[in-house]
């Protein structure tokens, strides 16, 4: 069942009286619920743990931290990328996909075939 949430922050500074508002909208499938189920408060709580720490500055998500602008994605921290078999076919609209492959290397997609990308 897919579920809609708007989360909403508004933040105002009193000496300026002025405000900084934030909304998002999210879609979260949750598939043990049935559509028109409620959320348990512990369901809700693991949805808001995951938006703690995103954020969106003109087009740019920053995880755990507030993006440079000049990159798409900014993570404050590590990155895992789950071990996956294959990385399916690559084509011209995979190109520049990444996967890690279960033999622990990391592949790259070149728009018409992987590539090995690490020694």
């Amino acid at each position: 069942m897919k579920k809609i949430f708007f989360f909403g922050l508004g933040i105002s500074l009193s000496i300026f009286l002025a405000g900084i508002a934030f909304a998002a909208t999210v879609t979260v499938t949750i598939p043990d619920k049935a559509e028109g189920d409620s959320l348990t408060a512990a369901e809700f709580n693991q949805i808001v743990d995951v938006l703690e720490g995103v954020q969106n500055i003109s087009g740019s998500i920053g995880i755990g931290t507030a993006p440079d602008t000049s990159v798409k994605l900014d993570i404050d921290g590590s990155m895992k990328l789950a071990p996956q078999s294959s990385g399916g076919t690559c084509s011209t609209s995979l190109e520049g996909v990444v996967y890690v492959k279960t033999d622990g290397h990391w592949y790259g997609c070149n728009g018409t075939g992987w590539m090995q990308l690490d020694n």
